[in-house]
């Protein structure tokens, strides 16, 4: 196990030893396990990401529906990298 380091202000940590208090654990664990679970749904949320990108590049998902899932700036760099991609493809053919 590795160690980490981190500052936070005093009225957040105070909220910490409260919860680890009334949860009758030592703070690192509570700190603990709110990062793995934060971590893990920060990559959770990537796959998705990543797979509704390849579906609206594949056809399967519309520019709106892809909008809804990654929010508009997100989605209208995944619709220009396709644009570029598709000319680029059809430069090579020509």
């Amino acid at each position: 196990m590795s160690v980490l380091t981190f500052r936070e202000d005093k009225e957040t940590i105070k909220k910490l030893d409260e919860l680890a208090k009334w949860k009758m654990k030592p703070r690192s664990e509570i700190v603990r396990k709110a990062v793995r679970d934060y971590v893990t749904r920060k990559l959770e949320l990537v796959e998705i990401q990543k797979l509704a990108a390849k579906r609206y590049t594949e056809g399967k998902l519309s520019f709106d529906e892809l909008v809804d899932i990654l929010g508009y700036e997100e989605a209208k760099k995944i619709a220009y990298y396709k644009d570029i991609a598709e000319a680029s493809f059809a430069q090579g053919l020509s």
